[in-house]
């Protein structure tokens, strides 16, 4: 790599279709390739493999041959940072963090920048001593970045890294993606099995439990009882995917419910939309609503840490008491019964959405890591 370049690894848990791997993935494709030459490692690779070896940067899975020990994953990780003479790292999510100070900061000399995408204490999945692990690692990273205003406040207040270090960089989403002039949405509609004039509805999200597809799914069936006709289409892959088939077909609602696996293709599928909803028990900055702003289509989510940041119950959307199937078809239904209301909702998100402007995202990245980066460079000429 060029040292005319800053050298940049991103590192991950792994590589399936969440908020956070697009975000990388975004970035990655949007860095100006004459001042930044990026690097990719993951623990476990996934779906997004594909798309992002299209761009020809290097990209190394760290358990590809098996699950490696502690020893051996911190000599893979140095033996990347040094292969590539990396300058800036940016790890997402707690394992990366704590798993990457040592080869890449402590041992490999590189700033460090860590991303959260939510507030740790809401995901059961981190257990106390990695929290705890994870706000002691904090103090040897040179820079902490939220997604969202209440992640930022996390790091600052909860997890005690200092204000200084603390930078916000929204989420930001490329409106151009979702306007599709011409668009034939009844043809889409209809390739996938949905017919008629079925009033649909959508959650793009990998089917992992906070998420809480199993609400939606039970809204869809509450609807149903009440005589409405409504289609539901889920895309996503995940630990609770097999659950969420089965609840479906207990309810006797499979026809109505359509699980569309791992899909390229949001931007077109949102657009089929009548209505996107995001029953989740907490969020960092969900993604897919602001992309669902974008494409013009009407939100109705939870009341929840993340989803009412960027809702404003009755303006750029309809908020629903989080955890309750019948709170959330009541909400669908009021746009059901107001289509002038659900076109007002639309116009007001598609207004909100533009605040989250991606050049200004990937502008931000860049400045960021040229700052670490020659912050590193100072601190090694005033050590040599």
């Amino acid at each position: 790599m060029s040292r005319d370049r800053i050298n940049i690894l991103f590192v991950l848990p792994n590589f399936d279709t969440g908020g956070s791997e697009k975000l990388v993935l975004d970035i990655i494709r949007n860095l100006d390739t004459e001042r930044f030459s990026p690097v990719l490692a993951v623990f476990f690779t996934g779906t997004y493999e594909g798309e992002y070896r299209k761009l020809g940067h290097p990209f190394y899975v760290v358990h590809e041959n098996g699950l490696r020990s502690k020893l051996s994953t911190f000599f893979f990780l140095k033996g990347i940072a040094e292969r590539h003479g990396i300058d800036v790292v940016n790890t997402h999510h707690t394992s990366p963090l704590i798993q990457g100070l040592l080869p890449f900061k402590l041992f490999g000399g590189a700033a460090l920048v860590h991303t959260e995408h939510s507030k740790l204490c809401f995901d059961a999945k981190i257990h106390a001593r990695a929290l705890m692990l994870e706000k002691v690692f904090l103090k040897w990273a040179d820079a902490a970045v939220g997604i969202s205003q209440g992640v930022s406040d996390y790091f600052r207040d909860e997890l005690n890294v200092p204000a200084a270090k603390v930078r916000m960089i929204l989420n930001g989403v490329d409106l151009k993606r979702f306007d599709l002039p011409g668009f034939d949405a009844r043809a889409c509609r209809a390739k996938i099995g949905v017919r008629g004039d079925a009033f649909t509805i959508g959650l793009f999200a990998n089917f992992r439990t906070e998420k809480n597809h199993a609400a939606l799914i039970s809204a869809v069936s509450v609807l149903k009882r009440n005589g409405r006709s409504v289609r539901l289409l889920l895309c996503g892959s995940g630990p609770t995917q097999a659950a969420c088939i089965a609840q479906a077909k207990e309810l006797g609602i499979e026809e109505s419910v359509h699980f569309l696996g791992v899909r390229m293709d949001i931007p077109e599928l949102m657009n089929t939309l009548d209505a996107y909803c995001l029953p989740s028990h907490f969020e960092g900055l969900p993604f897919s609503a602001l992309e669902a702003m974008a494409a013009g289509v009407p939100v109705v989510g939870t009341d929840v840490a993340g989803i009412n940041e960027i809702i404003k119950d009755g303006d750029n959307g309809l908020m629903a008491k989080a955890g309750s199937p019948e709170a959330i078809a009541e909400r669908l239904s009021d746009l059901m019964d107001d289509p002038g209301m659900a076109k007002k909702i639309a116009l007001r998100g598609r207004e909100f959405v533009n605040r989250f402007s991606f050049e200004k995202m990937i502008g931000e990245y860049e400045a960021l890591f040229s700052e670490m980066a020659e912050r590193k460079r100072l601190s090694a000429r005033r050590t040599a």
